[in-house]
């Protein structure tokens, strides 16, 4: 394998063609990510019986899961999931009656409005408050971002003040995914309300941009040292939503003179080994994706410093914008270990004071999770802080087999 890699590598590490390097990509992890066999022991109410690769999973009841629900005959045997990674694929199915449910990975939000107008009893939609933060971090690793500035956190500021994320919020989704300034969500009691909202301003963004000595040239585009402010933005392709707020966004900098080039690759190549996690390559400056918080205890790992991904680490920190804040480390260190609730509020508050003024991600909005199951099926429901259907899977079931509901979706 370390030999496949070395060639991929070779093969990409100066490529700018997105597409080749998606293609690389997809052969070479194509020959390590296969299955062979199905595992032979699990733990849950359901077991795989059968595997096709990048078509379907088939799970099957597992008669020895010790939770089994009363009258067991009433309940779901056979659960197939089925993978659709183009979402209007995914949309056609759910319209066409190809599937009884989908879980809130799959749709975005713009075909859950669409599939809702169309329901007519076949299906219900759902939009559950989440904890899922959309978000746009900033490389603030390697000589490309101190060329930017974009480790200088009025250049972040900057680049916030000019983009209109209520309108967005407001175009996008009719304002039901709040807008964030915080990487907590406002459905966490750590949440802090009162922290700059940076409300859309084209003149802050224009002077702050002046503070670092970057006016505009003679096509608009902002210059500093002879050298132009222009931006690689990426996410994961094929996610229509994100290309959507892409194009709003770059055309948003556009207009106070930041030329943003879009270039995205597959979730494979974002969140690989070689991307997001070597920020000091260069191969990306903004990179825009989503982290899954937990509202019951926010731990605030995503930006310690001791979170950034090193070759002494294995690369294995979250803090991919490389943000280095010795007194937010030293807080969320202590907060780690405080289980009052007051005092807790307190240290996340000076947090995220402290995040808030430094920005080292743009902070978008928090998703609302959207899926559809068919009537009938009973808990299937999601959290506001999971991706996945129920917390007791076992209870799955058809009402019109006699499938008691126990939990309803709110």
């Amino acid at each position: 394998m370390s030999a496949a890699w070395n060639a991929f590598d070779a093969k990409t590490k100066n490529e700018k063609d997105a597409k080749v390097t998606n293609e690389e990509w997809k052969k070479f992890i194509s020959a390590y990510t296969t299955a062979r066999n199905l595992p032979k022991v699990v733990a849950g109410p359901f077991k795989p019986t059968a595997w096709r690769s990048g078509n379907s999973l088939t799970l099957t009841r597992n008669t020895n899961y010790w939770g089994q629900p009363k009258d067991l005959d009433n309940y779901v045997k056979t659960v197939t999931y089925r993978f659709i990674p183009n979402t209007n694929t995914l949309k056609v199915n759910i319209l066409s009656g190809q599937l009884d449910a989908v879980g809130t990975v799959g749709l975005t939000f713009d075909q859950g409005v669409d599939l809702a107008r169309s329901e007519r009893g076949k299906y219900k939609t759902y939009f559950v408050p989440g904890a899922v933060w959309e978000h746009i971090d900033i490389n603030t690793r390697g000589q490309r971002s101190k060329d930017l500035d974009l480790d200088d956190p009025r250049m972040r500021q900057a680049l916030l003040y000019a983009i209109d994320r209520d309108a967005l919020t407001k175009a996008l989704f009719q304002s039901r995914q709040a807008v964030s300034n915080s990487w907590i969500g406002p459905i966490s009691k750590l949440y802090k309300k009162d922290v700059n909202d940076y409300n859309y301003s084209q003149s802050k963004a224009k002077a702050l941009f002046t503070a670092l000595g970057w006016t505009p040239g003679s096509d608009g585009i902002l210059q500093k040292g002879g050298k132009k402010l222009t931006l690689n933005f990426s996410t994961t392709a094929g996610n229509t939503t994100r290309e959507r707020v892409q194009q709003i966004l770059q055309s948003q900098w556009k207009a106070v003179g930041v030329q943003v080039n879009i270039q995205n690759y597959p979730s494979s190549v974002i969140f690989g080994p070689d991307f997001l996690s070597k920020g000091e390559t260069g191969k990306w400056d903004m990179a825009m994706y989503a982290w899954s918080n937990n509202p019951i205890f926010e731990e605030g790992n995503l930006f310690k410093s001791s979170g950034i991904p090193t070759a002494a680490n294995g690369y294995s920190g979250q803090n991919n914008p490389g943000w280095n804040n010795a007194e937010f480390s030293k807080l969320q260190i202590q907060a780690k270990t405080e289980f009052n609730q007051a005092d807790r509020i307190k240290l996340f508050d000076r947090m995220q004071t402290i995040w808030n003024a430094e920005v080292p991600s743009l902070p978008l909005y928090f998703r609302v999770n959207t899926y559809t199951k068919v009537p009938g099926l009973v808990n299937y429901t999601f959290s506001a802080y999971t991706q996945y259907p129920s917390w007791n899977a076992a209870n799955i079931g058809w009402a019109s087999k006699g499938a008691v509901e126990e939990y309803k979706q709110k």
